[in-house]
């Protein structure tokens, strides 16, 4: 990833193509330092003249995430895309099932989880969500 930055924006050059993003949609720039908390996340922005491996960002990034291959070692961030295509939400009770007293001592909410099965698409796996499925 390389970042060329302009007044209220970023255009961030990636490994891949990225035509497929969306204005609107929400990325995240993995950290390239040793603190997971340097992850930062952006909105894309519309953009003309970017090239197919390039997005346009709102903001500026607050740390720096190296783009280069060092010394023969890739520590370029990891830019991922967080707008997903399905999302699984599961129905949360407001308090634990009374299908196990033994649980229910230990939680006052609902406990059950959920199972998912990914099939590649293609060559692209799905994007997903998983909101409110406990053990997912």
């Amino acid at each position: 990833m390389k970042v060329d930055t302009n007044v209220n924006s970023t255009i961030l050059r990636l490994a891949d193509n990225v035509q497929s993003w969306k204005v609107g949609d929400k990325i995240v720039v993995a950290s390239t330092d040793y603190s997971m908390h340097q992850a930062e996340e952006f909105e894309i922005l519309p953009c003309r003249a970017c090239k197919p491996n390039e997005v346009k960002v709102a903001g500026k990034a607050k740390y720096l995430h190296t783009g280069e291959i060092i010394d023969g070692v890739d520590m370029r961030a990891e830019v991922g895309l967080l707008t997903r295509n399905i999302l699984v939400k599961g129905e949360m009770e407001r308090r634990c099932y009374n299908y196990n007293a033994h649980l229910c001592s230990f939680f006052d909410f609902d406990t059950f989880g959920g199972h998912i099965k990914v099939r590649l698409v293609g060559s692209l796996p799905w994007l997903v969500e998983v909101f409110s499925v406990s053990k997912a």
